[in-house]
């Protein structure tokens, strides 16, 4: 996966001290690069999880094979439907907490770009 590098600029009000603008966009950058490095264990997750996913599916098919087929295919279905709902529960939970922790990111954004906007027009 190739980075992508964004440069942004942002308009500092006239009469803004050096300093103030420049503590200003140093915060602002720092709070992208943590929505980045997010973003980025959010996908690595999201990952992991379906390659755990496709590896749970395969030793599933062995299991059944080394069982000879001494379960019945009603019950096989059923186990694998319970297992299904389990994965789903997870899956469910997990984007819960992503979007929370986003949610988080971009409110502590936000107050912390309010905060430096309320110092720099004092």
């Amino acid at each position: 996966m190739g980075d992508i590098h964004v440069q942004r600029t942002y308009q500092v009000y006239r009469g803004m001290s050096p300093t103030t603008s420049n503590r200003l966009e140093l915060r602002i950058k720092e709070l992208e690069d943590a929505l980045e490095q997010e973003r980025q264990h959010r996908v690595r997750i999201e990952q992991e999880l379906s390659e755990y996913t496709y590896e749970y599916d395969n030793m599933l098919e062995r299991l059944e094979e080394a069982e000879g087929g001494s379960l019945s295919f009603g019950e096989l279905c059923r186990r694998r439907e319970q297992e299904n709902i389990k994965l789903k529960k997870d899956l469910e939970i997990f984007a819960a907490q992503q979007e929370a922790s986003e949610a988080s990111l971009r409110k502590r954004h936000q107050e912390a770009l309010n905060a430096l906007a309320a110092r720099s027009t004092v």
